[in-house]
C-alpha cells in the first residue's frame, strides 16, 4: 500500500487472545495479509530470519547489477556499440530498448522493439522534461504503457546537457524485473553518455582540422594539405 506495508503479523498470548475483529477488517479493506504469531514464537527469531531474507535479496540484486555492468563494458567495446549495447541491455531485463533524439524521434533500436511503442513513451518523456517548469527537468521517468513497464534515462554529455533519450519497457511488472529494468536503462545510458560524447569530441576535432586544412589550401598550400 501507499505506506509500503507488505503484510502485518499481530502476536497473541499477551494482550489479546486473539487477533482483534477490527484489525482483521481494516488489514481485508487494505488487502494487506495479516497473520497470527503465537506467544511461542519469539519476534527476535521471526526479525532474524526476515533480516537474513534482506540480505540474500540484497546479495542477489548486488550480484546481477554486476553480470550486467560487465556485458555492458564488453559490448560498449565492440567495433558497433550503440546496437550492441541497446541488444545487451534489453537482454538483461528480457523486454526491449531504443536511443531516440532530444525531440523523441527514434534513431536505434533493440531487436524485436515496438518502433510506434518506443516513439509513444519517447514523446511522454519529452512532454514530461519540457513541463517540468522551474524545476530541474527529470533525468529518469516510469511509465506505465498498456501491460508495459517504462523506464527513461537521459543520455547527457560531459557538461550535463541532454544529447539523447533512452527508453526500454518491458511485459514483466514484478518488482525484481521492474528493478533490473531500471538498472539495464539508468546502466546503459550511462555508457552511451559515454560513448557519445567521445564521438562528439572527436567529430568537433575534425571539424577543426578540416576547417583549418581548407584555409590552408586556399593560401596556396594545396600539394601540402594533399600530402
Amino acid at each position: 500500500n501507499e505506506a509500503g506495508v507488505v503484510a502485518c503479523g499481530f502476536g497473541t498470548g499477551i494482550k489479546h487472545k486473539a487477533v482483534p475483529k477490527a484489525l482483521i477488517h481494516v488489514a481485508w479493506n487494505n488487502r494487506v495479509p495479516l497473520f497470527e504469531i503465537p506467544f511461542e514464537i519469539p519476534f527476535q527469531n521471526i526479525e532474524r530470519v526476515v533480516s537474513e531474507a534482506l540480505v540474500r535479496d540484497e546479495y542477489m540484486e548486488f550480484h546481477r547489477t554486476s553480470i550486467i555492468q560487465r556485458s555492458l563494458i564488453a559490448a560498449a567495446n565492440s567495433e558497433d556499440p550503440v546496437p550492441s549495447l541497446l541488444e545487451t541491455s534489453a537482454i538483461s531485463f528480457g523486454g526491449w530498448q531504443a536511443m531516440l533524439n532530444t525531440a523523441g524521434s527514434v534513431i536505434r533500436m533493440s531487436p524485436h522493439a515496438p518502433r510506434e511503442t518506443c516513439k509513444n513513451v519517447g514523446l511522454e518523456f519529452v512532454e514530461r522534461r519540457e513541463t517540468a517548469h522551474d524545476r530541474e527537468s527529470p533525468r529518469t521517468i516510469d511509465i506505465t504503457h498498456g501491460t508495459l513497464s517504462c523506464h527513461g534515462c537521459a543520455i547527457t554529455d560531459g557538461d550535463g546537457e541532454c544529447i539523447g533519450l533512452l527508453v526500454s519497457g518491458s511485459h514483466r511488472r514484478d518488482d525484481v524485473s521492474i528493478r533490473l529494468l531500471r538498472t539495464g536503462t539508468d546502466l546503459t545510458a550511462d555508457i552511451l553518455s559515454v560513448v557519445l560524447g567521445q564521438r562528439r569530441i572527436l567529430q568537433k576535432r575534425m571539424d577543426l582540422l578540416r576547417v583549418g586544412l581548407i584555409r590552408y589550401a586556399m593560401l596556396g598550400h594545396v600539394n601540402a594539405v594533399k600530402n
